[in-house]
């Protein structure tokens, strides 16, 4: 894989896995990271929007009368779920300004990320793994034929595979080498104040 495309899958994780400790922002940088939703879509999203068939996490997405159903993976599903009180209470109020500085807030050391950038990043790691790039786009964004795109994003999209997360020890350990050598650090405090995760978790893989 080339050098800067390992990078921004670095940066997309970071971002991912720093925010968490903003339930709200984190979700909504989750639906974003899996689905590339719009502004008008991330606006209209509410707890209906919710779904599971086949063994399929998905989200309906409505912008423009239209509307489309996008895979999710199952913790973005219970994260999404979890901050959706209601069924008709649209669940993110943030402005463009507003997301665009969440993530900044939550990119990494040197590497500033806006709404644009992270699109067009999740956008360049599918494309490493496609063939034909537009019919693929053009069918994920229609959402279209969802049983298709949810087996290739689980093999294709590291949100889907659990690789922005920390809930295996090679991708935690992974993950804090990665910031360790990004700062130029093995100072755990340093580590967990970036990541924002607990010091005691940091100090299970950075000795």
């Amino acid at each position: 894989m080339h050098e800067e495309l390992i990078m921004v899958e670095e940066d997309l994780q970071h971002i991912c896995i720093s925010s968490r400790k903003d339930l709200k922002e984190h979700a909504l940088i989750r639906l974003i990271l899996s689905t590339l939703a719009s502004y008008e879509e991330i606006e209209n999203f509410t707890r209906r929007d919710l779904g599971v068939a086949n063994s399929i996490y998905y989200v309906v997405l409505r912008s423009g009368g239209k509307s489309r159903k996008s895979p999710v993976d199952e913790r973005t599903f219970y994260v999404l779920k979890e901050v959706t009180k209601s069924s008709k209470k649209k669940v993110f109020d943030f402005t463009k300004e507003e997301i665009d500085k969440i993530f900044e807030k939550y990119s990494p050391p040197n590497r500033k990320y806006d709404y644009e950038r992270v699109i067009r990043s999740v956008k360049l790691i599918l494309k490493d793994c496609l063939f034909y790039e537009d019919w693929f786009m053009e069918k994920f964004m229609e959402g279209k034929n969802i049983e298709w795109i949810n087996n290739f994003l689980k093999d294709a999209h590291p949100m889907f595979s659990g690789m922005w997360d920390l809930e295996d020890d090679e991708v935690a350990l992974d993950y804090f080498e990665m910031i360790s050598k990004r700062i130029g650090s093995r100072d755990a405090t340093k580590i967990s104040e970036i990541s924002n995760v607990s010091e005691d978790f940091v100090r299970r893989f950075i000795k």
